[in-house]
């Protein structure tokens, strides 16, 4: 299914399919389809492209706004809230299309750099969730230096065209002098030649006649030859063609490794002699691929991926997989951890599932199960995290001193009674400061607009506290029977079940439900409850250094800067500072959000953050 699904009138097809070719060479997946005849009404192809796209493109013109199938293609999007339209011609739009923001493209001539243009790639890229895609357009547009792409490829490292971008970094920074001047040369007169064809083209859209079939290509060298003769304006002259075949001639035999593999497909790709560099590339890909797989540790699927971040050669293409398998493998490099410091495992932390993790894992949950009979032995490592939540309690129950001589001791306080849940209640409301960020980063040795950006990135939705002045809270039925032994699955379903869900809506009825679980098994009620503005669950209390549940969960209630402390040690317990001191968002959102992390862009979110906050800081 395509992305981008592009809806217009079939008098513009020549001006659309500029936009088609230019939006495929972004690597987007379009749908454009000028063969397909509407009937009396919707066909199913395109009902089922518009459900399925990410966004859908009308390209507004007076026909289209007569024409019945565009304006209903435009509903059918609207109603999906993925639509997003631009102008080819002065056009009245009627309601509710009106309201909506359209960009002006009537004076465009196929420019990358055009300003309205970047702006419509700013939204496709939104739906898309290719936030870089008319940053890339940009740079390239203004001649794709290497210091640029180089900003772009580390802070886009995994849209599909960063391997392009390195390609084109690593054939800049290869050059000579004398080979750049002539690179320039040729790319300058390429563009000319392109931007008066486009123009031309346009112009002819415009005025009516119709444009000679695929006449908009791709632009590779050979290809502009001819059509830039066949448009009356000349082209390469044979001798610059043979100098272009020799150059890459002498450079092939030097293309040994992926990066100057690409490069050399980026600068001969026309040439039949890209043939040899593409099945070399692909010889390299399998043989890189192969070591990995058969490593299948963390290190080897990371390794593989930053030689082969995405594959610009025929399939197979490994790097989905390579992707994959590289959140496992970090998935159990924390099992691994956390069993090591369990004394269940003392191999090396590498993130491969080998028989001693097996075993460690196998061995852990016997143990574990004797006073929880819900863990199943089976020596397997869940999608759900819950082994990693039985490993970390596991791990803060151990971290708790021992009591040499418990004859001695008093009998521990009884638990707070029903009442507790009343005090639950904000003594302060006032928002987080500067000063409350820079009083937790400073200990942390890292910057204050680090730690903003990541609070701001993983704050919920709903805020610190309902309107009651209580927490924020979603209680977890299926942690409450885990922590219960599901003594109460039985007689109180509603509050622990074995089964996660049964949410309700309201955080009135949310907090009934703790109720009902607390006059069960208070502290359990409250360790299977997450809190507040980063919901915290209760049972992360040791990792605030509190010996038990209660005096962390009513440090949440008190005060937004007490739900700070609460994520501020829940980010020191799981090592996640580093990251946060090196600005390395990725591998903090790998780690609290899960494998995840990419769909929702918490990383990039938090990059976002920190660059807003370092231009315009708090005050």
């Amino acid at each position: 299914m395509a992305e981008v699904f592009i809806s217009y009138s079939r008098g513009q097809r020549e001006r659309v399919k500029v936009i088609n070719e230019k939006l495929s060479a972004l690597k987007l997946q379009v749908w454009f389809d000028a063969a397909l005849v509407a009937g009396e009404t919707f066909g199913d192809e395109i009902e089922r492209e518009i459900k399925a796209a990410r966004c859908v493109l009308v390209c507004w013109t007076q026909a289209g706004i007569d024409s019945k199938w565009v304006r209903g293609e435009a509903s059918l999007a609207d109603a999906g809230k993925k639509l997003v339209t631009c102008m080819l011609e002065p056009t009245e739009l009627q309601p509710p299309f009106n309201e909506i923001h359209t960009e002006d493209l009537t004076h465009w001539e196929g420019e990358d750099a055009y300003a309205a243009w970047l702006k419509l790639l700013d939204r496709i890229g939104h739906f898309t969730e290719r936030p870089g895609l008319a940053e890339y357009a940009r740079i390239m547009g203004e001649g794709g230096s290497a210091k640029a792409l180089r900003e772009w490829a580390n802070q886009f490292g995994a849209d599909p065209l960063a391997a392009d971008a390195w390609a084109r970094i690593g054939l800049l920074e290869g050059e000579s002098s004398a080979a750049r001047i002539k690179r320039e040369q040729r790319e300058a007169r390429v563009r000319d030649e392109r931007r008066r064809l486009v123009r031309r083209m346009s112009q002819r859209a415009r005025a009516g006649h119709n444009a000679r079939p695929g006449v908009l290509g791709t632009f590779s060298a050979i290809a502009l030859v001819a059509l830039l003769a066949a448009a009356g304006y000349g082209g390469y002259r044979k001798v610059e063609a043979d100098r272009h075949s020799a150059a890459a001639a002498a450079a092939l035999p030097q293309a040994q490794d992926p990066g100057a593999l690409r490069a050399f497909i980026h600068s001969y790709g026309d040439l039949p002699l890209a043939a040899q560099a593409r099945e070399r590339l692909a010889a390299l890909d399998q043989a890189a691929w192969r070591t990995a797989d058969e490593a299948h540790t963390r290190e080897a699927f990371q390794a593989y991926l930053d030689a082969f971040p995405s594959n610009a050669i025929p399939p197979p293409d490994y790097a989905p997989d390579a992707r994959r398998l590289l959140e496992r493998a970090l998935v159990v490099e924390r099992v691994q951890d956390l069993l090591t410091g369990l004394g269940y495992f003392a191999e090396a932390v590498d993130g491969r599932m080998s028989r001693a993790t097996t075993a460690a894992v196998r061995a852990f949950q016997t143990e574990a199960s004797r006073r929880n009979p819900q863990i199943i032995v089976n020596g397997l490592i869940d999608d759900d995290g819950l082994l990693i939540e039985d490993l970390t309690l596991a791990a803060a129950e151990r971290a708790r001193p021992v009591v040499p001589d418990q004859t001695t001791v008093a009998a521990p306080a009884p638990a707070p009674s029903q009442d507790f849940l009343a005090t639950l209640v904000a003594q302060s409301r006032a928002p987080l400061t500067r000063a409350d960020f820079e009083s937790f980063a400073a200990p942390l040795n890292m910057e204050w607009e680090a730690l903003a950006a990541a609070v701001e990135a993983e704050s919920g939705s709903l805020g610190s506290f309902d309107a009651s002045g209580r927490p924020i809270i979603l209680f977890e039925r299926h942690l409450f029977s885990r922590r219960t032994g599901g003594r109460f699955d039985a007689s109180h379903p509603n509050v622990s079940n074995s089964t996660p869900g049964g949410y309700p809506r309201t955080q009135d009825a949310r907090w009934e439900q703790l109720r009902e679980a607390f006059a069960l098994d208070g502290a359990a009620a409250l360790s299977a409850t997450s809190f507040g503005r980063f919901q915290m669950l209760g049972q992360n209390y040791s990792s605030a250094g509190q010996a038990s549940v209660f005096p962390y969960v009513a440090e949440i209630a008190h005060s937004e800067r007490g739900q700070l402390a609460a994520f501020v040690a829940f980010v020191r317990a799981n090592g996640l500072d580093d990251e946060l001191r090196r600005r390395d968002w990725a591998g903090f959102a790998r780690v609290y959000n899960g494998p995840g992390y990419g769909a929702n862009r918490y990383d990039q979110k938090m990059a976002d953050a920190y660059a807003r906050l370092k231009a315009n800081p708090m005050q």
